[in-house]
């Protein structure tokens, strides 16, 4: 079975087989630099310097997710003690409602005994 990348691969061939001579791109040959052994320790080395970049910044990153994680749960815990603080209030307020009422309920009754 063909994978899309063969498939790519032989659609590229095709179109540098197709090119004119003096029109296709010159492809390195094996005695190119980059087969020498001081070229690739110098890849190596670049690719290990980007790998310790991105772990650098791979780290950095957790951490601040880490940091924003631990806010979060401290802005929780704080909707909670407002939510608790809230229903502190709500229940005054019905209590005052109730006291209220029972007073008016009280003064209509004074008022129908005059």
């Amino acid at each position: 079975m063909e994978t899309r990348n063969s498939k790519r691969r032989k659609n590229a061939v095709g179109v540098y087989n197709q090119m004119p001579e003096d029109e296709q791109p010159k492809l390195a040959d094996a005695s190119s630099s980059v087969d020498e052994p001081e070229s690739l320790t110098a890849a190596l080395a670049s690719l290990t310097a980007k790998y310790k970049l991105l772990l650098a910044e791979k780290t950095d990153l957790e951490a601040r997710v880490e940091r924003a994680e631990k806010h979060v749960m401290e802005l929780e815990e704080l909707v909670k003690l407002k939510d608790a603080e809230l229903a502190g209030f709500v229940e005054e307020i019905e209590e005052a409602y109730e006291e209220m009422n029972t007073v008016r309920l009280q003064v209509q009754k004074t008022l129908k005994k005059v």
